[in-house]
């Protein structure tokens, strides 16, 4: 492999494969650091990148001959993770295929890259893995793919048996999918009226999925107030009597995330790290099981 393999004039893009171990990681004193490159290794990321590779080219900027990641920063340390499982097993390892950065704004190339994106609803996701397994996959290739456990597999294809207007909610985004799966046994009339039940009252419409945002933290917004309140596993559970979480705010839930990046604060705790953490982003919706 050349040395710089970067060195060509055309203004598009050059690519090439690299050894991941051989690029560079941004520390938190460089100008294209992500916070989240120090969270835990993602176990379902490794385990994708060994069966399927890395499919998502990475984006490196050239400082001084050396490669620096500008877009691919879990991609890159799933993939030195993946290969060192690869060589145990005496497997070829996986190289990473890259793109360089030739504009003069990485920074925002790479909070570009980060937030510009569009996620699937619990129903999209759920008609794609239908379709998946239409193939002849099975449920644990489909998880694989995903980057979930089967359960969750599951849960999303369930989503599909429920009520038409139930599945119109979830993807109007009137009704969260985990409220979704309490009402999949009901018939339409049933599910028909449950809906109307609850969107019948006026109230700010939460901003995360499971509505952990404390109710008392929206008074005196009465620009909002007449917004229809989004259906919740924590509504239907209040509606059934059922027992409720004690609820924590999303500023809560977001400090003790990046505590858990501390080393020294979670030895001081005694968190599990990884664990943990990762259980708090399914309570925030970012994971769709727990660990």
């Amino acid at each position: 492999m050349p040395k710089n393999p970067f060195t060509q004039s055309s203004s598009v893009s050059v690519s090439w494969l690299f050894d991941p171990g051989k690029l560079e990681l941004p520390d938190e004193h460089h100008d294209l650091y992500d916070p989240r490159q120090a969270a835990p290794m993602d176990e379902a990321l490794v385990l994708n990148i060994m069966a399927f590779g890395v499919l998502e080219p990475v984006v490196v900027r050239l400082d001084d001959g050396q490669a620096t990641v500008v877009d691919g920063r879990r991609r890159v340390q799933a993939a030195r993770e993946a290969n060192k499982r690869l060589s145990a097993q005496g497997l070829d390892p996986i190289q990473v295929q890259c793109v360089r950065y030739r504009g003069s704004d990485a920074t925002g190339a790479m909070i570009t890259c980060n937030e510009m994106r569009l996620d699937d609803t619990p129903l999209a996701r759920a008609r794609k893995c239908e379709r998946y397994l239409a193939t002849g996959r099975s449920e644990e290739q489909a998880a694989l793919a995903f980057g979930v456990g089967v359960p969750c597999v599951r849960s999303w294809l369930a989503l599909l048996d429920a009520p038409k207007c139930v599945r119109d909610a979830v993807d109007a985004g009137k009704l969260s999918a985990s409220a979704a799966k309490h009402m999949i046994g009901m018939s339409a009339s049933d599910a028909e009226n449950a809906l109307q039940a609850f969107t019948s009252t006026n109230a700010e419409l939460a901003s995360d999925e499971y509505w952990i945002v404390p109710s008392g933290a929206l008074a005196g917004r009465e620009a909002s107030a007449n917004k229809p309140k989004k259906v919740t596993a924590r509504d239907v559970a209040k509606a059934n009597g059922e027992p409720q979480a004690k609820v924590r705010s999303m500023r809560e839930i977001r400090k003790a995330m990046r505590d858990l990046i501390d080393p020294s604060v979670n030895l001081a705790h005694g968190w599990k790290g990884s664990e943990t953490y990762e259980t708090l982003r399914w309570v925030i919706g970012e994971a769709e099981v727990l660990p």
